[in-house]
């Protein structure tokens, strides 16, 4: 990831620390965006380097700013709990596909939004509809406690920033 790090501007960086952190407590942001370079960077390898992968992601995220898309239909970080169906029709409606919502269960039956999964075309140019085996996924978030996993549609889930 040092090589990364080199290839990466200052300013991309700094937004990176800013808008893409790791979530797990035991990785750092640079082994977090390592992760997600070779997990799903490399699929888009013969079309996008490791800084043009990065600056698209950052762009997407600027472009389709997913808590205003969120605010706009009424859910709001820190105000409660919201049907994961609402969640997913207002990106939906927004973006024009389907997103992977994923959460963890903490304190019994108590689910908290972790993560929202969108697709993205190997160029990097558009969203795309998600293959459906990403849904049941599990992600391990600390081993000795949480996992995400995709959130029921007909069930509600707390937003917090």
């Amino acid at each position: 990831m040092s090589q990364q790090r080199n290839l990466i501007s200052k300013d991309t960086r700094k937004e990176l620390d800013r808008q893409w952190v790791a979530l797990n407590p035991k990785l750092t942001n640079v082994e977090f965006w390592k992760h997600e370079w070779e997990k799903h960077g490399t699929c888009s390898n013969d079309q996008l380097n490791q800084v043009q992968y990065f600056d698209t992601a950052l762009r997407l995220k600027r472009q389709y700013d997913i808590l205003k898309i969120l605010e706009a239909k009424g859910i709001k970080p820190n105000d409660g709990s919201y049907k994961v169906s609402a969640i997913k029709a207002a990106i939906k409606e927004k973006i024009r596909y389907d997103p992977i919502v994923r959460c963890v269960e903490k304190e019994k039956l108590k689910l908290i939004l972790y993560e929202i999964f969108l697709c993205v075309a190997k160029d990097g140019s558009k969203f795309e509809e998600c293959e459906t085996s990403k849904e049941d996924i599990p992600i391990p978030i600390d081993e000795e406690e949480y996992e995400a996993s995709t959130c029921p549609n007909d069930g509600n889930c707390y937003v917090y920033n």
